[in-house]
């Protein structure tokens, strides 16, 4: 039993690196895939948002053809003009053009594109950093929770320690007649019930040690330990919480971007009841040298100008209709937004009552702890004296146990509202700077 004991405690607590939650955070915001991921779909969504991809810039055009044949020609004329023959004659021709189109007024539509690039650009912005602050959240729960179990294991150990210190004193009374085998047998069996749990408990922990670095995208099998604290921040306002979760919240600046996006493309839409105008201009080259005719070389060069209009007058009604679906999807657009904003109102109120519950359950169980400490401490004096059985012990230690885990249940609990509380309210990333 005391080997199982040591090797539990050994894969647990073997001497290893501590990996602090500011490193863990650093490593993940560099190697995390979701990350990474979320970055290159912010950098497309910049890149995009360009003059010239709005259509405000013009477009060049080069062209170059070189041709060249290998012909046999028959020629008959009229009499008394003999036919002509000719074998194995190259005529060439070489043609080469510049042109530049520029659309200069397409009923507004390029300023609308480029005022819709600029809410896309918005919305992969906000996009990345909301999968950016999911995955941070998800680190910063992961650490505490492999500090929580950790914790969790220290209890298990100090049951295990009260446990062989119990099976010691019913040997002992045993020994000198005052106690029976049958208690020997009872402290035995709860001692490796003790030792079961502690092996299950080494388990988890390096479950969510997995976690962790699966997170941090590195090796699944790197060793590490935690910082044993778990800091709560206990001053965090409701008011103040709402106010920045309508300001800075990520996922509903996105919702709010995707419906302006929605708005302009009604007025794109709209804008094909406009003419559009351009002007075009261009260079062209052009030289061929045939053989057989009579004028053996022809080149010509010269410049193409003019301006373009064009309007459309009738479509079938698609422009009409395709201005009304705008209308509807842009209605859909703000109800989503409508719809986010009191669904994440919705969250942070729940994770603030359980954040100021679960802060009143610390203070609760803090007090539990230390009133359970002081009954086991008696109880264990009075089990030396044989006023109590070894099963009121067990139960009064029991109860020790179980105090201790419901004062790291309550930590955790307050800690991961905490985070949620931060992320909703748009802090998380700016409380890590």
């Amino acid at each position: 039993m005391l080997a199982v004991i040591w090797t539990a405690s050994f894969l647990t607590a073997f001497s290893q690196d501590t990996l602090t939650l500011e490193k863990a955070i650093e490593i993940g915001l560099e190697n995390n895939y979701t990350i990474i991921i979320a970055r290159n779909t912010q950098k497309i969504a910049e890149n995009s948002n360009t003059l010239g991809n709005a259509g405000f810039l013009p477009t060049v055009d080069l062209n170059f053809n070189n041709t060249g044949n290998l012909v046999n020609t028959h020629v008959e004329y009229q009499p008394p003009t003999p036919p002509r023959d000719a074998n194995g004659l190259r005529p060439k021709s070489i043609a080469a053009n510049a042109l530049v189109n520029w659309t200069i007024f397409d009923g507004f539509n390029m300023f609308i594109t480029k005022n819709k690039l600029q809410e896309l650009e918005k919305a992969g912005q906000t996009k990345a950093r909301t999968d950016i602050e999911v995955t941070v959240a998800n680190i910063i729960n992961t650490y505490y929770s492999i500090v929580q179990q950790q914790k969790m294991m220290y209890v298990i150990q100090e049951a295990i320690g009260l446990s062989l210190q119990r099976l010691k004193l019913a040997q002992s009374m045993k020994s000198i007649g005052t106690g029976s085998e049958q208690a020997i047998y009872q402290a035995m069996v709860d001692a490796n019930a003790d030792s079961t749990r502690l092996l299950q408990q080494a388990a988890l922990i390096r479950n969510a040690k997995a976690d962790m670095n699966r997170l941090l995208a590195r090796e699944i099998t790197t060793s590490f330990e935690v910082r044993p604290e778990i800091p709560i921040n206990s001053k965090l306002e409701y008011n103040d919480l709402i106010q920045k979760l309508e300001s800075q919240n990520a996922m509903l600046l996105t919702s709010r971007a995707n419906a302006n996006i929605a708005r302009y493309d009604i007025e794109s839409y709209r804008s094909q009841y406009l003419p559009t105008i351009g002007v075009f201009g261009g260079y062209n080259y052009t030289k061929t040298q045939n053989p057989v005719s009579p004028a053996r070389l022809n080149r010509s060069n010269g410049l193409t100008y003019g301006v373009t209009a064009s309007m459309n007058i009738f479509t079938g009604g698609v422009t009409n209709l395709n201005v009304q679906n705008a209308k509807i999807l842009y209605q859909s657009s703000s109800s989503q937004y409508e719809d986010t904003k009191l669904s994440l109102k919705n969250d942070l109120y729940k994770y603030y009552n359980n954040y100021l519950t679960s802060i009143q359950l610390v203070n609760i169980q803090v007090g539990n702890v230390e009133v359970a400490r002081k009954d086991l401490n008696i109880a264990v004096g009075r089990y030396k004296l044989g006023n109590i059985n070894d099963i009121d012990l067990r139960i009064t230690q029991q109860k020790l146990t179980d105090a201790e885990n419901n004062l790291l249940s309550a930590q955790f609990t307050a800690k991961t509202a905490e985070i949620e509380l931060q992320r909703l309210s748009g802090q998380l990333l700016n409380d890590l700077q």
